[in-house]
């Protein structure tokens, strides 16, 4: 990739931080590739799919981080504080007497037709299950009104990102607007979450804000 390899002369990094998807020839590059020209890498751990995930690791990823650029005790404060913050939410659901709530992980609505992040997600699933719930689709990928009506969710993580902007705008309301799904549980009761992108897949203390805003659509009663 001489872009990439233009923009790394240019800037002449010490260290390249970021997610497992993001070491490949047309992105960041790989990390033999990097760790040839010089260049340290460090990859989220809580973005590896080949690792079991938990928010335990991004907490793991910021004490690491600290531990590289030696303040350790920052990090590891900041660290407690999100940890803190976990527990507390784990016991206010652990306190409910609540069956499992189905979610769907939904995106770029448009005309009956979306995309979905599917239970193959390894972190985002797990904040799922953190607050006693369970994503409805097996694999991320395009669905139609049919399979929404089909795996009926309880409630809809709909997750705004740049690239969807335009959809975005009116996706919500086109939802629960759609004659042909009023019998869905999730449009049946307008329990619709909207969260960013870079809240859910940010792999970041974010995950954490993200986690209890999802808690609070499940829970209203709980989570004020």
């Amino acid at each position: 990739n001489l872009g990439l390899l233009k923009k790394l002369k240019k800037n002449n990094p010490d260290l390249v931080i970021g997610r497992s998807a993001s070491f490949t020839d047309d992105k960041y590059g790989t990390i033999s590739s990097l760790n040839d020209m010089g260049v340290n890498t460090y990859v989220q751990l809580s973005s590896k799919m080949d690792t079991e995930q938990s928010l335990d690791n991004i907490i793991t990823d910021i004490k690491n981080i600290g531990k590289i650029f030696d303040i350790q005790e920052k990090a590891n404060k900041y660290a407690d504080n999100l940890n803190a913050k976990l527990d507390n939410i784990k016991t206010k659901v652990s306190d409910l007497n609540s069956d499992t709530k189905n979610v769907m992980i939904m995106v770029n609505y448009s005309d009956g037709q979306f995309g979905v992040f599917g239970a193959n997600a390894s972190l985002q699933t797990k904040m799922l299950e953190t607050i006693n719930a369970k994503n409805v689709s097996e694999k991320g990928g395009q669905l139609s009104i049919e399979n929404l009506i089909s795996l009926n969710p309880d409630a809809i993580v709909y997750v705004k990102a740049n690239k969807n902007s335009k959809n975005d705008e009116t996706a919500v309301k086109s939802l629960l607007d759609n004659k042909l799904i009023q019998n869905v549980s999730a449009i049946k009761d307008k329990n619709i979450i909207e969260v960013e992108y870079t809240e859910l897949m940010g792999y970041s203390f974010r995950n954490f804000d993200c986690l209890e805003k999802i808690a609070k659509g499940l829970y209203p009663d709980t989570f004020k």
